[in-house]
């Protein structure tokens, strides 16, 4: 089973623009005064929303942006990651056969 190198690259984009629309939705229950989901936001982007709390607290920055931003760059990176590591694969599966 190969994927195609254009498919596979439209599937990069899917998990950070699902953290996009996860951040957005999170944002707009905490607007409406639900109940906040921002804890599971946290711990999706456990890594990352370490380094956003604390860049939050020393320099008094929005967290929301900087969950937004960091959490898409970290799952922007990670679907990078895990097609490098499909590709390489492939292509070594390719050579032994």
């Amino acid at each position: 089973m190969t994927i195609s190198v254009r498919k596979g690259r439209l599937l990069v984009y899917l998990l950070p623009v699902i953290h996009i629309l996860a951040c957005l939705a999170t944002a707009a229950m905490h607007v409406m005064h639900w109940e906040s989901a921002w804890e599971y936001i946290g711990v999706v982007d456990y890594p990352v929303s370490i380094v956003a709390v604390g860049l939050a607290w020393r320099y008094n920055w929005p967290l929301f942006l900087l969950f937004v931003t960091l959490g898409t760059l970290w799952w922007y990176f990670l679907s990078w990651t895990a097609l490098f590591l499909f590709d390489r694969v492939a292509s070594l599966r390719r050579e032994h056969t």
